[in-house]
């Protein structure tokens, strides 16, 4: 049995965390959040140690792992203190903001020798699976283009304060929230992008850092995709 601590109470962390509860592989037994009074009520809510102390989190021998459910912009630092604590790591997508970020990371991991996991959780849904399955088995016949698309109105409906909707923590408008699922199963089937041109752009007042974002992507092997992500449906006016 792996012990982890959940990194963030925000909706995704709590989601999370009761996810976890029924498990017979991993045991949640430490939550961390900037926000004590809510954050307590949640972890006595259901029995499990509260904390607003990350590095005390890290110096726990019962923690084994952590899983981080945070702002995008803390991901590099979390994850290199993490490792630098010998704790496997979960992280919930995107891995890191940017590549030089995402490399400094990742040689953090590896110096520690720990695993790291990043949250594409999409790839797990069983009609993915299937789909996926379906393609890779050769019974959809030779793949020469994906075209996928992912409406989402979950952001139309956040606080205007919610870190989500800030440009420099989620930029691009639907990319590290959906796009990033559509692009995480293109690279799965056609293998590593060659070139990507992107356009995001807002329609509507609500979702400020963009509420329709388009790509379309060109794979080493010649492969196409066209991927689409809209963040303010249905309450488009």
């Amino acid at each position: 049995m792996l012990n982890a601590a959940v990194i963030g109470l925000g909706w995704w962390g709590k989601i999370l965390t009761q996810t976890l509860a029924p498990s017979d592989k991993i045991t949640v037994v430490k939550l961390l959040d900037v926000d004590a009074e809510g954050g307590a009520a949640f972890a006595a809510e259901h029995g499990i140690d509260f904390t607003t102390d990350f590095a005390s989190v890290l110096a726990d021998d019962n923690v084994d792992a952590v899983i981080l459910a945070t702002p995008h912009s803390l991901h590099e630092e979390q994850i290199i203190a993490a490792a630098g604590a010998g704790k496997h790591i979960f992280c919930e997508k995107p891995f890191c903001l940017t590549r030089a970020s995402a490399l400094r990371a990742m040689e953090a991991v590896e110096k520690a020798g720990v695993q790291v996991a990043i949250g594409h959780e999409r790839r797990f849904e069983p009609p993915i699976m299937d789909a996926m399955a379906l393609a890779r088995d050769g019974k959809l016949g030779a793949l020469m283009h994906i075209e996928a698309n992912f409406s989402h109105d979950i952001f139309a409906v956040l606080d205007d304060t919610n870190w989500r909707l800030k440009t420099d923590e989620s930029p691009a408008g639907g990319l590290t929230a959906t796009l990033i699922h559509l692009m995480d199963l293109s690279i799965s089937l056609f293998g590593q992008p060659d070139r990507v041109l992107a356009s995001v752009e807002c329609h509507g007042d609500v979702v400020k850092n963009g509420d329709t974002l388009t790509a379309q992507v060109k794979f080493e092997n010649g492969r196409t995709a066209s991927l689409n992500a809209f963040t303010h449906t249905p309450f488009f006016s």
